[in-house]
């Protein structure tokens, strides 16, 4: 049974991504773009699935994993709707965000995408 403030289990395969990317729904922000899937897994129906996209356009590896640590403590203190996939792709303004305040600026921003993708 998943727990909302456990670490929210993540996407690993490439298929995986590719199916959410090409059969799921996206909403684009400055700092992110949200794909989200319903996943329909058996095993696990009330579990949320997150993956991270960073790209080397975001920064050297030191940005890109405070980028990565930044959205899944951001995700994991979220309700996030169970049963459904999602990947968060960072774009590189997420990589130039100031040290100071910089969870509150990804924070505010994984939130109006959610917003976002539940109102559509």
């Amino acid at each position: 049974m998943y727990c909302p403030l456990s670490p929210i289990p993540s996407l690993r395969t490439g298929n995986a991504f590719r199916h959410v990317y090409q059969r799921g729904r996206y909403t684009a922000g400055p700092l992110f773009v949200l794909y989200m899937k319903a996943h329909g897994e058996a095993e696990s129906p009330d579990t949320p699935r997150l993956g991270l996209s960073v790209s080397k356009k975001v920064g050297n590896a030191v940005t890109r994993n405070r980028v990565k640590r930044l959205v899944k403590e951001s995700c994991r203190l979220r309700t996030l709707a169970p049963g459904y996939d999602y990947v968060v792709v960072a774009r590189p303004a997420a990589g130039a965000l100031p040290r100071t305040g910089a969870f509150a600026q990804v924070d505010r921003a994984l939130g109006d995408l959610l917003k976002r993708m539940k109102a559509k």
